[in-house]
């Protein structure tokens, strides 16, 4: 009898042992689809952050051409600026030696940037004395309006 008791007792260790190595393949299993998982994450991760970088330097770029046609822009405009006050003297100046050279009235109607300017003779004929054409403007503009309409 001890012997069978003794044998049951061992078939209820083995038992055991068998359960512990049933749960322990269990868990093994689990451990490992937890790391696939961790893994396939981890991946996606890795994506995300690649795609990011070169997000970021897709943007930089733009960031870098937008700035160069911000420069490009500011330079066309500087040049078209001038190119405007170039022909708004221009014309001052045309205006001027039409009046000069075509009317002969006591006063003259001048149009400059969408004005009527009615000035006298002797104010036409101090303006052709200045040879800087800023200073004749200036001048005609402070000093020789006697009427001035707007279109």
């Amino acid at each position: 009898m001890e012997l069978e008791g003794q044998i049951r007792q061992l078939k209820q260790m083995l038992a055991q042992q068998k359960e512990a190595e049933e749960e322990l393949v269990a868990r093994i299993g689990k451990l490992q689809e937890e790391k696939r998982d961790l893994q396939d994450r981890f991946a996606g991760l890795q994506r995300a952050m690649a795609e990011a970088e070169s997000e970021k330097r897709d943007l930089e770029r733009a960031h870098v051409r937008l700035e160069k046609d911000k420069k490009a822009l500011r330079q066309t405009l500087d040049r078209v600026c001038n190119k405007q006050c170039w022909l708004s003297e221009l014309l001052f100046l045309f205006c001027f030696v039409f009046a000069v050279v075509v009317c002969n009235n006591i006063h003259f109607m001048i149009a400059h940037e969408g004005n009527i300017y009615f000035v006298s003779r002797e104010s036409l004929l101090r303006l052709g004395k200045h040879r800087n054409s800023r200073e004749a403007k200036q001048m005609f503009l402070e000093g020789a309006i006697i009427k001035n309409f707007v279109i």
